[in-house]
Order: C-alpha cells, then structure tokens, then sequence
C-alpha cells in the first residue's frame, strides 16, 4: 500500500515528473445537469429511433415473407405440374402397353353362322384386363373421335385389329401441356400393321373392283406415325381422346406409289379424325362392268362385326379423310 500512496503523493506534487504530466493535462469539464425538459425529449428522440428502426425491419420480414410465400407457391405448382404430368403420362404408357398389340374381337361379337375361332383363357383374361382398364381409365362422357364413351375407344381398337393381319404399336415419346386441374398427355406413336384382305375390305372397299392394286396392297409391311392427345380431368380420368394417324406418308413409305395412295385414301373407310367407320352405306347401282367382280371380291370378305354389344353414343358424323385433296397430301407433325 506504501507504494500507492507514494503515487497519490508525487500525482498531486509539480515537482515530480508524474505530477508535472498531471498538470500539463487538461482539467475536465463539468457537465451540466439536463433539464427535465432535456432529459424527456431526448427520450422521445430514442423511443422514435427505435420505432423506425422496427419498422424498417417488420417491413424488410414482411418483403421476406411474401418472396418466401411466392418461392413456395411457384415450387408447389411445379411439384404439381410434374408429379401431376408423370402421373398421368404413366397412365398414357400404360394405356398403349396393354394395347400394343391391339384388342382381340369380343366372343359374342362375330357373325352368326360363322365359325368362331378358338379364344384361350388367358386371351380371354386378356381382353377382360383391357376392358377393364379402359372402363376405370375413361371417363362415361369421354369423346372419341365422333362418338362418346369408354366403348367407342374399345370399338376402335377392335376395328383397327381385324382390320390387319397384324397389330402393334409403340410410344416414341411423351409430353404434358397445360396447367393444374387441365392437363393434356400427347403420345409419339408408331403403328405397325401388315396390310390383309380384311384391310381392303374393311377399310378400302372401293378398290376392291381393282385386283393388281390388291394384290400389290396386301402383305405390306407398313408404319404409321399417329399423335394422340389425351385431356384428363382434375381427379385424373381421359375425358378427350384425339387420334392422328398419317396413313398418306405410311403408305407412301412402304412404297406405294402415289397415285395408288390417293384411290385408297379417296374415299376410305376412315374419317378425318383417325377412326374406322364401323358400318358402310350400300353403295348405289352402278353400271360400270367392273360392277360384278367387286360385288362377288366384296361377298368374298368375311368382314368381322367388331361391334361391342353396348353400342357407344355417336357425335354427329365427322368427314372423310378423303373428301379433300389437302387431307391426302398434308402431313400434320404434332400441335
């Protein structure tokens, strides 16, 4: 303690060293006590600052949080849109999977007096799945080209199956358009038949008269490309089955001559969306010689009734694929 007090002594005494330092620093100033008025508006200055510094940050969160809503908004559509899209395009995948091969005739739909062919069981659990599968997939009110219903879309693939020897069909490749709730899948599709007599009967009749073009027409080998576009509703069932089949250029491919592709495609059995005309008009009288040899060509066609018992709702009936020259000549690659 001696040696503070020794400090204490030589602070306060100029003749030091220390307390001549001590004196040349300056004495300190004496702060005036702040007035109440003073001290209260000072106060009121720090409780403002510390308002609009709060402010500023309630507003900055606030900014925060709306970006953060919309991110997460804009994620959770587009989770929608792709878990919504992949789903649904699985169904399309599935959808041509089990069909790819086309679907058999129904066994109570052949004509009377005509022996029926011997149909497996697992056949038939065959077309029960596929008929099933278009049941549970298809909405009752879908459209299908010009008629209505899960039965249209089995009608047609029962007529494109007896139309040709052979059937079978591959998805190239899949996308989605359109926005939650809305959703359409378009398939890239190929087709591959062989062209039979049952073709030409079911679906060129009036070349029948024309035997060279026939014989020329039937055993091809040939490809069509089709684009379907499948609308679904929110809850995940086809309400709209659209078909666009290129039978111009597949035929064209398979090295038919032109000419010959636009008397198949004339008046074809076929309408301007795809689908095979169930039922043709008898034709007027003609009285062109050729006249006996197409009805006896005709008569020689045991053209299978692929009708499904439950008949599907008609539209009113769509046009030709032949009624225009454009309609031969154009080739649609995808909307």
């Amino acid at each position: 303690m001696e040696w503070l007090l020794h400090f204490a002594r030589d602070a306060t005494d100029d003749a030091t060293p220390l307390g001549a330092f001590v004196a040349t620093l300056p004495a300190p100033t004496k702060r005036r006590p702040k007035s109440s008025s003073e001290r209260g508006k000072a106060f009121r200055a720090r409780q403002r600052q510390y308002e609009l510094e709060l402010e500023k940050s309630l507003r900055a969160l606030r900014d925060e949080i709306t970006s953060l809503e919309m991110q997460q908004r804009a994620r959770d559509s587009m989770r929608m849109v792709a878990f919504s899209g992949s789903a649904l395009a699985k169904i399309v995948l599935q959808y041509h999977d089990l069909f790819r091969n086309g679907l058999p005739g129904h066994p109570e739909c052949w004509l009377v007096g005509q022996k029926r062919p011997l149909v497996s069981a697992d056949m038939q659990r065959q077309v029960h799945r596929q008929e099933e599968f278009i049941s549970r997939v298809m909405h009752p009110d879908a459209v299908v080209g010009a008629a209505i219903g899960p039965d249209a879309s089995i009608q047609q693939w029962r007529l494109y199956s007896a139309a040709h020897h052979r059937i079978e069909g591959k998805v190239l490749r899949t996308h989605v358009s359109g926005s939650p709730g809305d959703l359409t899948v378009v398939a890239h599709c190929t087709l591959r038949v062989r062209i039979s007599r049952d073709t030409v009967c079911m679906l060129f009749p009036h070349i029948l008269h024309d035997e060279a073009l026939v014989h020329r027409l039937v055993g091809q080998e040939v490809e069509y490309h089709a684009v379907k576009h499948f609308h679904f509703t929110p809850d995940g069932r086809i309400d709209r089955e659209t078909v666009d089949v290129n039978f111009v250029e597949g035929l064209v491919r398979a090295g038919l001559a032109l000419n010959d592709v636009m008397q198949l495609m004339s008046t074809a059995a076929i309408t301007s969306d795809s689908m095979i005309e169930p039922k043709r008009e008898a034709s007027r009288p003609s009285s062109r010689p050729s006249e006996r040899t197409e009805l006896v060509a005709r008569a020689d066609c045991q053209m299978p009734h692929t009708e499904h018992p439950k008949q599907p709702k008609e539209l009113p009936p769509p046009k030709r694929v032949g009624s225009r020259l454009e309609d031969l000549l154009t080739v649609d690659d995808d909307s």
